[in-house]
């Protein structure tokens, strides 16, 4: 009776365990859903695992894969990097990474943009008073109308674990972009040899056939030792321009920028 009790219960676990099993192996993994919608196997090798988890957490039904880039940029000096690979992200010397990845989709009859942006700090950098940026050319609309962005802000140990992560409200928003204040409330702690990244995503339609297909990127980071740098962003078509209420604290302003091109179906 023992032991035909003990192998009922043996045959129980293993049952268990063949159903997670099965659980498991039936659940997509991101590589997966992103070449479901049609991005490019090597795209997929060059994308870093925290950028394709947000887009696959993020991704509504019927969206198809458009476009991808990574660009490296320096305070005041910005290279293209095209698609590099995972493993060249901790050797660049440059302090910070924007990543676009685009897709489209059918709404209402009409043709939109998917726009997944993200920055990610190269470096290990104190946050306190920082803004995150974006702004469409003209002849694009948005959907903040009916749809207000968020910023996912994350704070990353350098083996990729996500220590902590909150959502952020815009801190400005018009018709062709948005600003994203981290600081105050949003303020995470900096995790010892880790890095900070932020997330956001927004649909856009082009309303003018000569529209250039461009989304403007800036990061600015208040570099200052003791109080926070006075400053504003205002946004218009295509660009973001900062004021400081101070001339000569403007030096203490890392400002990061880079105007990223991507692709745009009308079929």
């Amino acid at each position: 009776m023992k032991l035909k009790r003990v192998v009922c219960v043996f045959m129980s676990v293993l049952a268990v365990f063949a159903n997670s099993v099965q659980a498991y192996c039936a659940e997509p993994d991101d590589d997966s859903l992103l070449g479901d919608i049609g991005t490019p196997h090597d795209v997929i090798e060059s994308m870093d695992d925290e950028m394709k988890e947000y887009i696959c957490e993020n991704m509504d039904e019927n969206e198809r894969f458009e476009s991808f880039e990574c660009r490296e940029a320096t305070d005041g000096n910005t290279n293209l990097k095209g698609f590099p690979l995972v493993s060249t992200y901790a050797a660049s010397d440059n302090d910070m990474l924007f990543t676009m990845y685009t897709t489209n989709k059918k709404i209402s009859g009409e043709n939109y943009a998917k726009v997944y942006a993200s920055f990610k700090w190269r470096k290990s950098k104190a946050v306190k008073n920082d803004t995150f940026a974006i702004a469409l050319n003209s002849g694009w609309e948005t959907r903040f109308a009916m749809e207000q962005p968020e910023l996912t802000y994350k704070a990353v140990k350098n083996n990729g674990v996500v220590v902590q992560s909150i959502k952020i409200s815009p801190s400005k928003i018009k018709e062709k972009g948005c600003a994203f204040h981290i600081g105050g409330n949003s303020f995470l702690k900096l995790p010892q040899k880790g890095y900070f990244a932020g997330y956001t995503n927004f649909y856009a339609v082009r309303k003018k056939k000569d529209a250039t297909k461009q989304c403007f990127l800036e990061y600015i980071h208040d570099a200052s030792s003791n109080a926070n740098i006075s400053y504003s962003v205002s946004l218009s078509a295509g660009f973001v321009s900062i004021s400081v209420a101070v001339s000569s604290n403007r030096e203490k302003l890392d400002i990061y920028t880079k105007t990223i091109n991507f692709s745009y179906s009308t079929k």
